[in-house]
């Protein structure tokens, strides 16, 4: 989308991912709007909501649109099986002629399953074009969630962005697949806001990390129609139900790490008098990875990303003794 309305940008290395649920209760849009595009034309948001509930005619539903302490609600009865639309729902529902936030949608009833999503257009010198953003449930938001597919590229750029749906702000920490010689940075997102940056050239994966669970969410856009393709995050599962149990009786110790800031891949540590270049290269060739960094003075080993099959053969190397979660050990920019 050539995008005044959705100029965010986020992203992750996935290690392991699966796409989240779409269906809830409690149901959060990341990205709705209207307000003015390229050449005078206007972006709009239609609102596409259906009630899954099959016990239920008919349920409420509330519709909360909010950008930080800016909130307006309305409500719709929805009836079961059913889906209500609600083209520039910014303008018909909330009646405003500018407006860009999240839209939160809910029912009170406690067996409620709802399906939303935002469609945002905009007509202009190319055409009619824009993404449908789906809703996800806040219970199935994460702190780690991951972003691939992304372009940076002379034909392709990606915007992507975070949706805060607490009431505390956070700092949220980005890594890119190339932030490996970029470094890592930080963007501070306040309650209830959703901010948006440019992914970096090159990019194409982006961790997200952040204290509380998000809605981290990408736009590769064309550069000559500004026709965009959404990216929905994915669930990255860096913790234990990551582990795949090693066959050997004494495997390597494996530590992780459940802060804010845990970043892609791993570290591996080698036993003293081990030459870390040759045991990599060799740990390369018989499993089928690629090594991000080789550390051959102080610490001996290397990091990598690596599959749970990958990580628990590893392990039962004689010459590994440790095994860390890769986690960023410096304040981020």
């Amino acid at each position: 989308m050539r995008t005044t309305i959705v100029a965010l940008f986020l992203l992750s290395l996935a290690v392991v991912a699966s796409a989240a649920p779409l269906v809830g209760r409690e149901v959060l849009i990341p990205i709705a709007g209207r307000t003015v595009g390229f050449a005078g034309s206007i972006w709009r948001t239609e609102l596409v909501i259906t009630n899954l509930t099959f016990e239920y005619h008919s349920i409420p539903v509330a519709v909360e649109f909010v950008q930080g302490d800016d909130r307006q609600t309305f409500t719709v009865d929805i009836p079961a099986r059913g889906t209500v639309r609600f083209p520039d729902f910014i303008r018909q529902q909330l009646g405003r002629d500018h407006a860009l936030g999240m839209v939160f949608v809910r029912t009170s009833v406690a067996e409620g399953q709802l399906a939303a999503g935002a469609a945002i257009t905009n007509e202009g010198p190319h055409g009619t074009f824009g993404q449908f953003v789906d809703g996800l449930p806040l219970t199935a938001l994460s702190k780690q969630p991951s972003l691939t597919g992304l372009s940076v590229t002379e034909n392709e750029r990606t915007n992507v962005g975070v949706a805060n749906p607490t009431a505390a702000p956070v700092r949220v920490a980005f890594v890119f697949d190339a932030a490996f010689v970029r470094g890592p940075f930080s963007v501070f997102v306040p309650a209830f806001s959703v901010v948006q940056i440019a992914a970096p050239p090159g990019a194409r994966t982006a961790q997200v990390s952040s204290p509380e669970p998000v809605y981290a969410f990408a736009s590769v856009i064309r550069n000559d129609t500004g026709d965009p393709t959404f990216r929905m995050p994915l669930e990255r599962r860096p913790t234990r139900d990551f582990e795949v149990a090693p066959s050997c009786a004494a495997p390597a110790t494996i530590v992780y790490y459940d802060g804010a800031f845990v970043a892609p891949g791993w570290i591996v540590q080698f036993r003293d008098g081990t030459d870390a270049v040759a045991m990599t290269a060799m740990l390369e060739a018989k499993y089928g990875f690629r090594a991000i960094h080789v550390y051959d003075s102080a610490l001996l080993g290397f990091s990598a990303v690596l599959t749970p099959e990958q990580l628990a053969a590893i392990r039962c190397e004689a010459a590994v003794t440790r095994i860390d979660q890769n986690a960023m050990a410096f304040p981020v920019q």
